[in-house]
């Protein structure tokens, strides 16, 4: 796997960046520091090798080209809420398979976001 393919978390980032306009309000919503979504948006941008966002002294702003991942991102969120609200804590009683199509780019953060879901989901007691 490339180091240099986007995470979930890099995702949600620069989702939050896109929901909130400023890197001090995304670090907020996050529990994060500014510096920290700042060099999380850089290391994205460097990894995928263009400008995702635009700063300026009145805040931030989504790039054209980058409005594909913050849909992407979006598209990922609303997915994962979906799960968790659909297993009404029925959790345990969830089996089956799951069969994904992503472009290669976005193989680790889904495979992230799932593997997020799959920790914060609770499994049965084992005796």
């Amino acid at each position: 796997m490339e180091t240099n393919t986007p995470t979930w978390d890099d995702l949600r980032v620069l989702l939050a960046v896109h929901r909130h306009g400023s890197f001090l309000s995304a670090g907020r919503e996050l529990g994060t520091s500014t510096s920290t979504v700042a060099r999380r948006i850089e290391a994205l941008e460097s990894a995928l090798g263009s400008t995702l966002v635009h700063r300026s002294s009145a805040g931030t702003s989504i790039e054209p080209d980058a409005l594909r991942l913050v849909a992407l991102a979006e598209e990922l969120e609303h997915g994962l809420e979906a799960v968790r609200r659909d297993s009404g804590g029925q959790a345990s009683r969830l089996a089956g398979t799951v069969r994904l199509s992503v472009g290669d780019g976005f193989v680790r953060a889904v495979t992230q976001g799932l593997a997020d879901f799959g920790a914060s989901t609770p499994r049965p007691a084992s005796s």
